[in-house]
């Protein structure tokens, strides 16, 4: 006897899409608006070097009419967005700098209402935002280069009257805050931890030259008189960005007959050496701008054929990757980011501009990404990129339609794309961090002036890890007068959480199309076009194709077991 099944219901309430967001707005439905710190003059201005993540609050340095420069916090809705303290009353403003999260609070430098700048610390409430201590009795500390030790933190301070720098750690108490063994050094930059250790630049009579702090005991010393003399090797570009396998990288001077070369430091004098001459002989590579991504260094530099490029080093090779911008032109790399295997960051070319390029290391694989501005016009205008989830955020310009706007990419042309317009016609916007589900930036919508906006990306879909089968029908089912009655349940289970998403489901069978429908409340209903016969049915799959709340597209595998 044949049969036929004539409508095949799925029941799909585990496949499921984006997690739900905040009272602020749903994640991935576009930019939105947080909070007006400064209502009716005009807007705010953020001070993008001044910013600091602790969980999921930002807190930032921000200008307002009312307050002067002072502390504020977000936590992307606008109950949690506000001024933390007003710790110089007035117009005036405290102006914090220097933030570090630590300990589950934030630490920074900040005046005070005697005029003095010194340690203060905050966990987000005006209540728990005092100055630390009074390092200098005799004026401003000015305290500095705060970097996380893991179980301190260490910074630059001026503790007396003659305003040398000292160095410092802290555990993030006043009674835990003490100096350093004397160092007898005229400056000191740029602290940057390497494992247990700090290395640092400072100043003395052999000139400036990369110094080691062992907290542990406080001992302070000379890594390498890589320059003898009195002039010093400046070793500038110390960034924590350029830790490679135990070791840090920096630009450093070797003399009139080397220039400013790429040089790196395990954190003893013995393990301080020149990794690469990349400008032969008295030429400089000025080595800059160090990220890591996979297992190499990249950073922009220039040989002596080229200009300002793309180099990476893995610690054994030191290579061009590619000269992106050919002959003496600099491309002018910036610091970047990766996302998945691919590294994205921004470069220039003279027909392009500045624009977004992706690499995965070798000269094959870099390439310009997507020309956001078309022509010689720039489609970056700022080059930081924050990475949230599977893409990265940036400031895109695509011209004078929409003017700066946030955007995002993925690393594909298909994936590069205006996240949303803010405001009608031409605006600007200036990002200011990001949290690991959420981005903040200022802009103006026409409406509020320059104010603080946010995003939330959508959540990625976990892949389909498991598909049910139906169950086998009973020969009862198969009698025609029941048959036109009948269904055939198919729970598709993807292993994903959030909101159960709508839209169209496409039922196929090795590639062919058995049938669609809308899906509502995760369960469709789909009325097969082909008819069944008893046996094992294989290579189906349930495919949805992704909505406004879902912006993804799944798809899950099942069978239908038909027997008499």
């Amino acid at each position: 006897m044949k049969t036929r099944a004539t409508l095949l219901t799925l029941a799909l309430a585990a496949l499921t899409c984006l997690p739900a967001a905040g009272p602020a707005q749903a994640a991935g439905t576009g930019p939105y608006f947080v909070a007006d710190l400064s209502p009716g003059r005009g807007g705010i201005s953020v001070d993008t070097g001044a910013v600091a993540t602790l969980g999921s609050r930002l807190f930032f340095n921000a200008w307002t009419a009312e307050t002067g420069s002072e502390l504020f916090v977000t936590d992307g809705t606008t109950a949690g967005t506000h001024l933390v303290s007003d710790a110089l009353p007035g117009t005036g403003g405290s102006n914090p700098q220097h933030l570090l999260a630590f300990g589950g609070r934030i630490y920074y430098s900040a005046q005070d209402d005697a005029g003095d700048t010194e340690l203060w610390t905050s966990d987000g409430t005006a209540a728990g935002t005092t100055r630390l201590l009074d390092l200098n009795a005799a004026g401003s500390s000015r305290p500095d280069d705060l970097v996380d030790l893991g179980d301190r933190f260490a910074f630059v301070a001026s503790a007396d009257a003659s305003g040398d720098p000292e160095l410092w750690t802290s555990k993030g108490t006043a009674a835990t805050t003490v100096p350093v063994t004397q160092t007898d050094l005229s400056s000191i930059d740029a602290p940057v931890r390497l494992g247990s250790k700090v290395v640092f630049e400072g100043a003395a009579d052999v000139g400036s030259e990369p110094y080691v702090l062992d907290p542990a005991t406080g001992k302070v010393t000379l890594l390498r008189d890589i320059n003898p003399g009195t002039s010093g090797s400046l070793p500038y570009a110390l960034h924590r960005e350029a830790v490679l396998g135990g070791r840090l990288y920096f630009a450093a001077w070797g003399g009139d007959a080397q220039g400013t070369e790429l040089w790196r430091t395990d954190g003893t004098p013995e393990g301080t050496e020149l990794v690469e001459d990349i400008d032969p002989g008295a030429g400089s590579g000025n080595p800059s701008g160090f990220w890591v991504a996979g297992n190499a260094l990249y950073f922009g530099a220039r040989n002596d054929t080229g200009g300002q490029e793309l180099w990476r080093t893995d610690g054994a090779t030191t290579a061009l990757v590619r000269d992106i911008a050919p002959g003496a032109a600099h491309s002018g790399p910036q610091p970047g980011t990766t996302v998945g295997t691919t590294m994205l960051f921004s470069a220039t070319t003279e027909g392009t501009g500045v624009e977004l390029w992706a690499s995965q290391g070798t000269a094959a694989s870099t390439h310009q990404v997507a020309d956001i501005n078309p022509g010689q016009g720039s489609g970056i205008t700022n080059s930081q990129l924050f990475r949230v989830g599977s893409a990265v955020y940036f400031s895109g310009y695509d011209g004078e339609t929409h003017g700066e706007e946030l955007w995002r990419s993925d690393g594909t042309a298909a994936g590069t794309r205006m996240v949303g317009d803010v405001g009608a016609g031409a605006t600007w916007v200036d990002l200011l961090g990001a949290t690991a589900t959420t981005v903040f930036f200022t802009t103006n919508d026409g409406v509020h002036g320059m104010e603080l906006w946010a995003y939330r990306p959508p959540a990625p879909v976990p892949a389909p890890r498991v598909a049910t089968t139906t169950r086998a029908l009973p020969a009862s089912w198969y009698s025609r007068t029941k048959a036109a009655r009948k269904r055939i349940v198919v729970p598709v289970r993807v292993g994903a959480s959030g909101r159960v998403p709508q839209g169209r489901v496409v039922i196929k069978r090795r590639g062919v199309v058995w049938g669609s429908a809308t899906l509502v409340s995760g369960v469709v209903k789909v009325r097969l076009t082909r008819p069944l016969r008893p046996g094992r049915y294989t290579g189906f799959t349930a495919t949805y194709g992704g909505s406004s709340t879902c912006l993804h597209s799944v798809s899950a595998p099942f069978r239908i077991v038909v027997r008499r």
